[in-house]
């Protein structure tokens, strides 16, 4: 369902223009540093929800607030740079999904970017595409700070576990 790619941004801007450094082959230390040191202050998310058929999961509110108390002091920031719905037509019906970029950078100025391809946006009930899409955004960011801090999961019922 996603796909995840991490590659050296290289068409942002110029260096010289955003104080950033692009990272190449040799890699970037600072920033693997202070993520390492994020990850290992990460706790798992509360569960703050619950579901209609009775479980408690954590809510992507939830999972963006513990991600935001493990990066806080870390120098790290991922910042949403891109976004694009897809649109894949079926019949009388579409499939939406939506494709992100992110930039994962940190205070010393090496930055990498972070993709997500096709992840879902879910028509549920009689809900618009426009509040639809923007869940899809919120959930999309939760998952992918979940991943980055290798937030424990908890139970197969929380955001991490559902399909």
């Amino acid at each position: 369902m996603n796909e995840l790619i991490e590659k050296p941004l290289r068409s942002l801007t110029t260096p010289q223009d955003t104080g950033l450094r692009e990272v190449g082959p040799v890699g970037c230390p600072n920033l693997s540093q202070a993520l390492a040191l994020a990850r290992d202050k990460c706790k798992a998310a509360s569960k703050d929800k619950k579901h209609h058929l009775g479980y408690a999961y954590a809510s992507a509110d939830e999972v963006i607030s513990t991600a935001n108390a493990a990066l806080e002091g870390s120098g790290l920031a991922l910042l949403p740079i891109k976004e694009e719905l897809v649109v894949l037509p079926i019949g009388n019906n579409a499939i939406y999904t939506i494709n992100r970029t992110f930039i994962l950078s940190h205070a010393s100025g090496e930055f990498v970017a972070l993709e997500v391809k096709g992840f879902p946006v879910n028509l549920e009930g009689k809900k618009t595409l426009d509040k639809c899409y923007l869940a899809a955004m919120t959930t999309s960011f939760a998952y992918k700070l979940r991943d980055l801090l290798q937030m424990p999961r908890g139970d197969e019922h929380d955001i991490a576990g559902r399909d």
